[in-house]
């Protein structure tokens, strides 16, 4: 299983993981690694020359005909648009990281895949060192490493005014075959569009593409554009939760379904490899059948949550199974922050946010004013 941040830092909720974001140079990973009240280190990877093709990475690409397995870590940097270049190639970071944590540094690595050509090397290279393989409970040797808590993050779905996005199903594919014990951290492209909020297609589109994943998956909205949704899309996402918030505790997925409808009480390559053991292949990700989306999406989300998190129904079905949360992050003024404290579950949600600038301010502001109409309108 995959680790609860919270629980294996120490810091009670999950909400209160601290993060590095951005760290992309050879700079940045430095000021991360001394920082110790930093929990989890998030970095952008792309191959270089992505955005053009014509760097000698991309080369062996095309002569590989299209070919992902032609690169190596070392043809991924971490890098994010617009930018097109770094200091620090994923081989390099990776290692520093690996080692400092060997060395005793208790650190975790969230990874946000830019390119989906940067995918495969960079799994591979978490595999033959052994990251991402073992679970949180593993005791044996190396632990330490083995053990180093690990998101791979990517956006899977087009969201509002985004472009598009990495290819889901090929995403969390080769994430399970390669790193099976890791977190999956799935969102929703997004560009610096005025209109703000996720519609229930987009979020149809993640429970179908999650519904049969055996493993931790936590949602990745923004958290502005999660405030600015309509109450169904809203709601319709935090039943994604639900589900799971209900089933890991065995409660039958019928009984899931009716914790959303029912009422609740409202409240606020090898070579490249640091410590490769040839006896150590990854686990095949195993596969859950897919459960019914739950009805009454435009139910009351505080509703919808109590109902779900506070159950007492009887387990009748193993425990600890594909556990869902979910990660806000992106600017929030200090209301949509408000917001997400008290309607996410505390146990369920990362905070992962930043303070807005005088535009997003102004933005998120407009729609904080017209919402009660907007979340009329289109439900």
């Amino acid at each position: 299983m995959a680790h609860n941040l919270g629980t294996h830092f120490g810091c009670m909720e999950p909400r209160n993981v601290c993060w590095a974001h951005g760290v992309n140079s050879s700079e940045a990973l430095d000021v991360a690694l001394a920082d110790k009240s930093c929990h989890m280190i998030e970095a952008d990877l792309m191959i270089r020359g992505a955005s053009t093709r014509s760097s000698k990475a991309a080369a062996r690409w095309k002569a590989a005909g299209s070919s992902t397995g032609a690169l190596t870590a070392r043809d991924v940097i971490m890098c994010h648009p617009p930018a097109v270049d770094s200091d620090l190639t994923f081989d390099q970071f990776f290692k520093r990281v690996f080692l400092a944590v060997k060395a005793g540094r208790r650190v975790g690595l969230k990874l946000d895949f830019k390119d989906a050509d940067a995918v495969l090397p960079c799994v591979r290279l978490l595999r033959d060192s052994n990251v991402g393989i073992h679970d949180a409970s593993y005791v044996g040797a190396h632990a330490s490493t083995r053990t180093m808590p690990l998101w791979l993050n990517a956006d899977v779905i087009r969201g509002p005014g985004g472009r598009p996005p990495i290819p889901g199903e090929q995403f969390v594919a080769r994430c399970l075959e390669h790193c099976p014990s890791a977190t999956l951290s799935l969102g929703w492209t997004t560009s610096g569009t005025p209109r703000l909020g996720y519609s229930r297609r987009m979020v149809d589109e993640m429970r179908a593409l999650t519904a049969n994943v055996r493993a931790h998956v936590t949602f990745a909205p923004s958290a502005a554009h999660l405030f600015a949704s309509a109450e169904g899309p809203r709601a319709s996402m935090i039943a994604m939760l639900v589900e799971d918030a209900v089933n890991d505790r065995g409660t039958p997925p019928a009984a899931a379904e009716a914790a959303v409808k029912g009422p609740g009480v409202r409240r606020p390559p090898a070579e490249d490899a640091v410590d490769a053991d040839a006896d150590l292949a990854p686990a095949t990700p195993s596969l859950s059948p897919s459960k019914p989306a739950p009805g009454g999406e435009q139910a009351d989300i505080f509703s919808v949550l109590s109902a779900a998190i506070s159950s007492p129904a009887k387990a009748t079905a193993p425990s600890a199974t594909a556990p869902r949360t979910i990660t806000v992050w992106g600017p929030a003024t200090p209301r949509v922050r408000r917001w997400f404290l008290n309607a996410l579950p505390a146990n369920k949600t990362y905070v992962d946010v930043k303070p807005t600038n005088v535009i997003e301010s102004a933005v998120i502001g407009a729609h904080v004013a017209m919402r009660p109409l907007y979340a009329r309108m289109f439900r």
